[in-house]
């Protein structure tokens, strides 16, 4: 039996949502330390500022520079992740769907219709929802094809094989602690409560470490 190839490293993209001018800095950029704590090697994909019409007409692209970068650093031997925020969910289901071999997907508040397509190749999907995002519950009324408010309700019971709905508006899931909003979770005050928890489940769904 061929013995399994070693992973070279484990690699993390970190992607923003729409109307983000520093993406390198704010939200799910700040995810950055917490992971690098845990051994990660992190990429901030800073896509830049887009408005409504140009996520429409630019997520196609980004998400094929995505997928081919994935692609590659698989080839390479590392093992890639990817959490989105908002549009940035929505731009890495499309990256899956292109072939990008990630092992985890984990959305926070994603902009993505409840049934989105994701490729099959990703082992795992976290999907942490708000329910009070009222962001989301307007995007789900816009003309965008893949816009929704999943980020807000969650994923249907069985649309995904390996899925894992997180409520963070619920302060019995998180002893006390709760996100209100669309970028609540990933503000400098909530992020040092979430990020840890982020990255634990990504670990433990990627099947780098067990639960403790």
């Amino acid at each position: 039996m061929e013995a399994a190839t070693p992973i070279r490293g484990k690699v993390v993209l970190l992607v923003h949502g729409i109307r983000v001018r520093d993406g390198a800095r704010s939200g799910v950029a700040g995810l950055r330390e917490y992971f690098e704590e845990a051994g990660w090697k992190v990429v901030v994909v800073s896509y830049g500022y887009f408005f409504l019409i140009r996520s429409r007409l630019c997520n196609g692209p980004v998400a094929a520079v995505i997928a081919c970068f994935v692609m590659l650093l698989d080839e390479l031997g590392f093992a890639v992740v990817a959490v989105g925020h908002s549009n940035g969910a929505a731009i890495l289901a499309r990256a899956s769907m292109l072939g990008a071999p990630f092992r985890v997907l984990a959305f926070v508040n994603a902009a993505l219709d409840r049934t989105p397509k994701i490729g099959k190749q990703v082992r795992a999907v976290l999907n942490y929802h708000v329910r009070t995002d009222h962001i989301l519950a307007i995007a789900a009324v816009l003309p965008f094809n893949e816009w929704g408010d999943l980020g807000r309700v969650g994923f249907p019971p069985d649309s995904y094989p390996a899925l894992w709905n997180v409520d963070l508006s619920d302060p019995a899931n998180w002893g006390g602690e709760a996100a209100r909003d669309h970028n609540d979770a990933l503000s400098a005050q909530k992020r040092v409560y979430f990020g840890p928890r982020i990255v634990d489940a990504v670990e433990i769904h990627g099947g780098f470490r067990e639960a403790a």
